[in-house]
């Protein structure tokens, strides 16, 4: 088979809509994808320093092509990244650079690990920015050696590799809209306020936000946020929100839109805080994120491992930044 009759037959395998060629219309699709991998790899199930060292395999490349499709279709049913993130991905060399008109507020650059980065430039009356980009990768010589060796499918191998990068992803992503503070620079601190949960101290924030802009503003926060929000008057429509979402799903005719939260990558701490209620009316995604030039396999010399086994790590190069053109509102709940 060729490579790209792999790839196709991977994707099809992982949605379950797999048509195997005429020649293996005996086999199932698995075996079948299984077989060519192995075909790949010189016919064996291990990965080691000696199998790798005789077989460039083109095993990378098939995943190369297909791990990125997969973790976008993720990305593409979350919530969060549909409402908030602007995504572009450039090739190698591309011009990196957002510009917006001279209405914009702040520029955030990448955020990490709660460490903001301000960056700004002006260009005549407009404003632009760079998103600075970086390696990032997950380990995946376990799942390949068991793939091969028949003790785990190709759907649990790929829902490991897509899970864990995509967490990774919308990690970053949080982790930048997250960092908004009243000391973010450039906000303007009249749209930053809080206390004890008010409706008409929210619903003010609200009508300062769309007096600014001219639009319809949206609360977003999580549902334990959300679940604050209650109105002085409840349809019975609100209270079957209430029953089914956990939260209602208007503040006196406000949209709110729930911010599911996530783990940071490797702890038991949330990112998004649980306090918070961002109040956004703008066309544009505040969320940059940008995927620059393509995902590869990096491979680690056996021979610097004492046990002569190969690691594998699945690398892209991608960075995430904030970049507000409208007036957006914090409120930042008491208790």
């Amino acid at each position: 088979m060729k490579n790209n009759e792999i790839v196709r037959l991977a994707m099809d395998v992982y949605h379950g809509s797999a048509m195997v060629p005429q020649e293996f219309a005996d086999k199932h699709p698995v075996e079948v994808l299984r077989q060519a991998l192995l075909d790949m790899n010189g016919g064996s199930a291990k990965f080691d320093f000696r199998s790798f060292r005789r077989n460039k395999t083109e095993i990378f490349e098939i995943l190369e092509e297909a791990v990125p499709s997969l973790v976008n279709e993720g990305l593409q049913g979350d919530e969060f990244f549909m409402n908030l993130v602007e995504e572009r991905n450039l090739a190698a060399g591309d011009m990196n650079e957002f510009v917006s008109d001279d209405n914009t507020l702040f520029i955030v650059s990448e955020m990490a690990d709660g460490i903001a980065i301000p960056r700004r430039q002006r260009i005549g009356e407009k404003t632009s920015v760079s998103v600075r980009t970086s390696l990032h990768g997950v380990r995946i010589f376990d799942e390949l050696s068991r793939f091969l060796a028949g003790r785990i499918d190709w759907n649990a191998m790929i829902d490991n590799l897509t899970r864990a990068y995509r967490a990774e992803k919308l990690n970053g992503m949080y982790t930048t809209f997250a960092g908004i503070t009243a000391a973010t620079p450039g906000l303007d601190s009249t749209y930053v306020t809080g206390g004890t949960y008010n409706e008409d101290k929210v619903l003010e924030l609200v009508d300062h936000v769309e007096a600014a802009t001219g639009k319809t503003a949206t609360i977003f926060a999580t549902r334990p946020a959300l679940r604050k929000c209650a109105s002085a008057v409840l349809s019975d429509n609100a209270k079957d929100d209430y029953f089914n979402l956990g939260f209602y799903g208007k503040l006196a005719g406000t949209p709110m839109v729930r911010i599911k939260n996530r783990h940071a990558v490797g702890t038991n701490k949330f990112i998004f805080p649980d306090n918070k209620l961002y109040v956004i009316a703008s066309d544009d995604k505040p969320i940059k994120h940008v995927t620059e030039g393509e995902a590869y396999i990096l491979e680690k010399d056996g021979t610097t491992n004492s046990d002569m086994t190969m690691e594998y790590m699945f690398t892209e190069k991608y960075g995430n930044a904030l970049m507000v053109n409208e007036k957006l509102g914090v409120f930042e709940l008491s208790n």
